[in-house]
């Protein structure tokens, strides 16, 4: 069963963007962020979401890196 997880990517230089991920645990999430090209490198933290569904998630979406300015104009990560 899959379930969603807040990536977080960041470097020496500061935040990278973040992403929500489905996968079934955090290293295929973190796989899945590089096959979809929306893992930027650097350092990643991660955090499941639990009860996650799509429908919840919104207005974010999954598989889409967000910048800093995208996350806080959506309402920021505070929501999960």
């Amino acid at each position: 069963m899959n379930k969603f997880f807040w990536l977080s990517f960041a470097d020496d230089s500061g935040f990278l963007g973040a992403a929500i991920v489905e996968a079934p645990n955090i290293i295929a999430a973190i796989q899945k962020a590089w096959e979809l090209k929306i893992n930027p490198g650097g350092e990643v933290k991660s955090l499941e979401l639990p009860g996650a569904t799509e429908d919840k998630l919104l207005p974010f979406v999954p598989n889409y890196l967000y910048s800093k300015a995208e996350i806080q104009a959506l309402g920021g990560a505070a929501k999960f």
